[in-house]
């Protein structure tokens, strides 16, 4: 299923609306944890409706200074 948010389409597996608002009526805590980006994530969490604190991803550090590459981390904000 695609949604819009601002200029995004964003692609998410059917059923994970319904899924989300079926979780939240049973006073279930949701989470969004992603391989993907904070940019990427966070509208699908506002879209979804999970509190952006409930929402992990990755975020990779590089630097291209005397070649060293740091390690990938994970982030909540």
């Amino acid at each position: 299923m695609a949604l819009k948010s601002s200029s995004l389409v964003i692609w998410i597996s059917p059923g994970i609306e319904e899924l989300v608002k079926k979780l939240k009526a049973r006073n279930t805590d949701v989470y969004l944890i992603s391989e993907g980006f904070r940019q990427m994530i966070n509208p699908v969490a506002s879209i979804l409706g999970i509190q952006q604190e409930n929402s992990f991803w990755d975020l990779m550090l590089m630097s291209s200074l005397q070649g060293v590459e740091e390690k990938l981390l994970l982030f909540n904000k």
